[in-house]
């Protein structure tokens, strides 16, 4: 099973891309590192008070997938420099018989 989630997020009073890179690059690389999932800022990378932030987690278990997706959400409205707009998530088996 594979749970997809996408988190549309506004981030305060950041006056720059650079400055926003600042924000975001360590908060994906601590949460990649922390949780062993695939995640990285996938639109408005040219917006400096918007991003979208996508990951996936792999599991044999739903329960645990939407475990960990809701560990990672709280991690990212705990930075303290965003705020989460929007979030969609599914989780969906890939398994098929032969």
């Amino acid at each position: 099973m594979v749970g997809i989630t996408s988190v549309n997020i506004r981030l305060f009073e950041v006056k720059s891309l650079k400055e926003k890179r600042s924000i975001l690059k360590p908060a994906i690389e601590r949460i990649k590192s922390r949780h062993h999932i695939s995640i990285a800022e996938t639109d408005k990378q040219d917006c400096y008070s918007e991003a979208v932030i996508e990951f996936a987690v792999v599991g044999n278990k739903k329960s645990f997938i939407e475990t960990i997706m809701q560990k990672i959400l709280l991690e990212l409205g705990n930075t303290g420099y965003l705020d989460i707009v929007s979030v969609d998530h599914e989780v969906i088996s890939i398994w098929q018989d032969d």
